[in-house]
Order: C-alpha cells, then structure tokens, then sequence
C-alpha cells in the first residue's frame, strides 16, 4: 500500500508521498506529507485516497455506479456479446409485494477489479465470484437478510443487513475489517417473515470522499435514524435520530405522529443526501450535517413515492420530473379511490448508459431465458441479473464452451421418529419453531423437509450453518440465534429444548418438548386474561 511501519510509527513511502501530495495539493490548509509518519491519525483517510486514486474507474462500486444513481460509464458496451458463464442462485424473494417498496426484488451486481459481489438476503451473506469464471471465491455471513447492494471503497465492501449491523470485508478475501450495529440494542422481532432487528438496515448504502450514508429502522415510532461514517474504520461522523416523531398531515387529511421510514437506496444530490421513505416522497438532508431540509407524507392530492430515485445521466436532463429526480412510473404508482396515480418516466430504472448510449435491460442477451432484474458494465465484462436469480456475465472475446455452473441436487431426508412426534404433536400448523441446538444427527434437514415450520436454531455452530447452506436450506427456512434474551415473547408455536424457554412460547397453543419426545409444558391461556368466548361478547337487547 505504499506504507511501512517502523519505529518511529508509519512512514510514507517515496512514491506514496509523491501520489498523496498530488491529492493533497489543493487542500484549503498546507499538508506536509512527509510529517504522516508521525500522525497516525491522518494514515487511513490516506489509505482510502490512494486506494481511490489508484481504483480502475471501469470498476462498477455500488448501485447504479456512483453516489448520484445515474447508471453510467464511460466504458462502451461490447459490439458483441459472447457469454462467458452463468450460473443459477437461489431466487430472491423481496420483503414486499407492493412494487412501491421492491427495492430487493433480485440480485443488484457490484464490480471491482475481477470481483463480481452480489447481496444475498435468500443466504444472509455477501457473495463474491470470479468475474470471469464464475468461480465463488468467498461469502461474508450476516444474522439477517443482506437486501441492499454493497459499496466499495478503497479495499472495503461495505454493507448493512436486517440483523441491524454494518460491515466491512476486505473484498480481495472477504476478511473481516469492521463491523458494528447500528444502534446499541439488539432487540429482534418478526418482519417480513424473519426474525430481524427493531432497526434493519434497509437505507441502502451511498459513498463518497471516504465516507459512507446509510439508515437503519424501517418503523417511525420505534425509532428511523440516518447516519455519515467514516468508510475506513466505522467511525460516526454524525447520525440523524430527530426523523421519527414528526407530526403533520397524513393521507385523507389526517393528522399524527408518523416520520421517515427508509426503505431503498440513498444518493447523494450534490450537497443533499436524499432518503427514499417507502411509500412517502423521499426525504432531503443536509450531506455534511445530517439535517433535515424537507419531507412530506403524499397529503391530498399528491402522487404517490417509492423505493426509486435516481439523479439524470446527462441525456436525460430534460425528462426530469420532481425536483431535480428522476422516478420509474412502474414504481411510483398507486390506484387511489377512482383511478390510479403514477409519476415518472416508464423504464427509467431498466437502462443504463454506456459511453453516452441507452441500453435496455431487455437485452436481447444470448441464452439467457429468463426476465432481466439488473445489468451492469464493468472492466469488460457484462453482467446481467435474472428475476428467477439466474447470473451470466458476457465479454466480447469468444467463448466457444461457456461455463455453465448447476445447482447440487439436494437429497430428501427420511422422515426421522422425533420429527414424527412432532408432526402429530402439532398438526398440520405452521408457525415458529426454537431449537435449543441442532439435535440428534440429521433431525434438523428432516424436520425442514417434512413439515412447513420456520425454525431458529440457538447457539448453532459455523459449521452447522455451512451444512445448512449447502443444502440451500439456510436463510428463509431456518437460521441461527445466539441469545434467547433478544427475541420477542411469544412467537414460537413449539420449542424443543432440554431447559426453560422463558416467554418465548405462543399462549393456547405452545408446546415445549424435550430431546427425548416427551412434553414439558402445554402453554395455556395469559394470566389474568379473560375467557376467550367473553372478548367481544355484547349483551342482546
């Protein structure tokens, strides 16, 4: 990296101190570089402006390519397209169904040198693959669904996920650099069918200048907090947490409590930092401060928000719609009342723009059969990324044999007798099920095979969850927990475990099993609570 360490601390070496005194050159205050040495405090802001400095700029470092979300390069598409490989993933299934709020609707690729990263909330990881292969080199695991797209700066790919942390692998290896949560709390609850954070990280991630801008928690009245970080170390440079209790006008003229409830990718608008809020208008702060400029629910009147905001590429300046953003009207609409409400430009969000040209999702691509969620153009290489999860990337040199990667076939346990007991014990319910460890040897694949449980497994082993990803059974079906003192009371319809379970159990229909088959404890009624045939019951007159 052009640094050594010594006695004396970390030097600078010669050609390093030659690049940094050219990017320093116009700062407002003289900078001596051969005085870094002796300030440790200034050597990983330098890291990231060498690093910077030294990135190819045909590399593709987060959704839709840079800070502004304009979704253009100036590399040229290749004039033919030759696959080169793909290779099928587990389809993504997005939180929501409203197309307002599909901001994870497929795999969004990332590109740095011959690296493709794609986030994976089906596998709560960070995926990497050789670009050219298709070769997966590493997986960075999260404790919840990674929705969003990482970004890349300097050596780091950083990245938030619904388990309420933000972290930073070294994308070269996938070692992990930093990681921290969001917020101080580790309280979980169900949302969107997982056991997630009071506060996910569903701000997608923007950087710029070393620094990155992300927001976690999704429900104003627990609290929606925006945050600036430094990118080399996790260091907050500020957080907004003054969104949440706002009080103004709702829809159908109302009025309440009610805030940002950030769910999309944030950009960066010159010197505005601007939040997409659900099905709200996108929120406008301060980049440098994190202050609120505007935000407003859609009051009377007013067309509906969504997930998408982009800033022009330079050919689509006259198109803009809302203050300076561009919208896709596929995203931005809503039937309302008698009719319904859309703004923006069809397909905006399914083209990029390669060397001043338009190029459609659309494609055509050769021998890829199946609908285009996202494409990218990096260092040669194209990228398309299918709705189903299908990846192929494309190159213009020829490819006579392209590789094309499978999916293992997965083997069908048999249906083990402990699975059996709990099958009649609970019938044909579905619901949630607390493991207290993994079980006898193959119980867990065959409970997830014969019955429609979701299953949290507490205190799992690493090497329990590689057995679970590679039997594409981890994510969505089943997951690790590392402390009971963190989940919601009453969620699980049955727990097996040896031990107390705490309040865990569901009321009236909660069962506590032990290892051995046999009940612990049938949940009945809350105490004090009425009789359930009393709730509602309303005297004839």
């Amino acid at each position: 990296m052009g640094f050594q360490v010594c006695s004396q601390g970390v030097k600078c070496l010669p050609w390093a101190a030659d690049l940094a005194q050219g990017l320093l050159a116009a700062a407002p205050a003289p900078i001596f570089v051969e005085d870094l040495s002796m300030n440790p405090h200034l050597f990983p802001a330098l890291v990231l402006l060498v690093a910077a400095a030294s990135a190819s700029a045909a590399d593709w470092p987060m959704w839709r390519q840079g800070p502004a979300r304009a979704a253009q390069t100036d590399e040229a598409m290749p004039s033919k397209l030759q696959l080169q490989w793909s290779r099928p993933l587990p389809a993504l299934r997005p939180a929501y169904r409203d197309a307002r709020l599909q901001f994870d609707g497929g795999y969004e690729p990332v590109v740095v040198g011959q690296t493709l990263l794609l986030a994976s909330s089906r596998e709560d990881a960070l995926l990497a693959f050789d670009l050219s292969s298709g070769r997966e080199l590493w997986r960075a695991r999260a404790d919840g669904p990674v929705r969003l797209a990482p970004v890349v700066v300097g050596d780091l790919a950083i990245f938030g996920s619904d388990d309420g942390w933000v972290r930073a692998v070294d994308w070269r290896d996938g070692h992990q650099v930093w990681g921290r949560r969001a917020l101080p709390a580790s309280r979980q609850l169900l949302g969107n069918q997982r056991m997630i954070s009071v506060w996910p990280v569903r701000g997608g991630m923007v950087a710029r200048e070393g620094k990155i801008w992300f927001a976690a928690g999704v429900w104003p009245l627990e609290g929606v907090f925006v945050f600036c970080w430094d990118a080399a170390t996790g260091r907050e440079i500020w957080c907004n947490d003054r969104c949440s209790f706002i009080y103004g006008k709702q829809p159908h003229d109302g009025e309440a409590l009610s805030g940002l409830a950030p769910q999309g990718y944030l950009l960066l608008q010159g010197d505005e930092l601007i939040v997409p809020c659900s099905n709200a208008y996108p929120a406008r702060l301060k980049a440098q401060s994190g202050e609120l400029i505007e935000w407003q629910l859609p009051t009377a009147g007013r067309l509906p928000g969504g997930w998408f905001a982009a800033t022009p590429a330079e050919q689509e300046q006259a198109k803009l719609k809302r203050r300076g953003l561009l919208t896709d009207a596929a995203v931005n609409t809503k039937r309302h009342e008698d009719k319904p409400r859309a703004e923006g430009e069809d397909g905006v969000r399914r083209r990029l723009w390669c060397a001043g040209k338009a190029w459609s999702f659309d494609g055509p691509w050769p021998q890829f059969e199946q609908p285009v969620h996202a494409v990218v153009l990096a260092n040669g290489h194209c990228v398309v990324s299918g709705s189903e999860g299908r990846i192929a990337v494309y190159a213009e040199k020829p490819q006579p044999s392209p590789k094309h990667w499978s999916l293992p076939p997965v083997p069908t346990p048999a249906k083990q007798p402990l699975v059996e007991t709990v099958c009649k014990a609970m019938g044909p319910m579905r619901g949630w099920v607390l493991l207290d460890g993994a079980g006898p040897e193959g119980f867990l694949p065959s409970l997830l095979a014969h019955s429609a449980f979701q299953v949290l497994v507490l205190g799992g082993s690493p090497q329990l969850r590689a057995m679970l990803e590679e039997r594409r059974l981890y994510g969505e079906r089943v997951a690790l927990v590392e402390k009971l003192a963190d989940l919601p009371p009453y969620f699980a319809s049955l727990v097996i475990s040896d031990r107390e379970a705490g309040q865990v159990l569901r009321p009236q229909v909660g069962l506590h099993l032990q290892w051995n088959g046999q009940p612990k404890l049938r949940r009945g009624p809350l105490a004090g609570r009425p009789p359930i045939m009393a709730i509602g019951r309303r005297r004839r007159i």
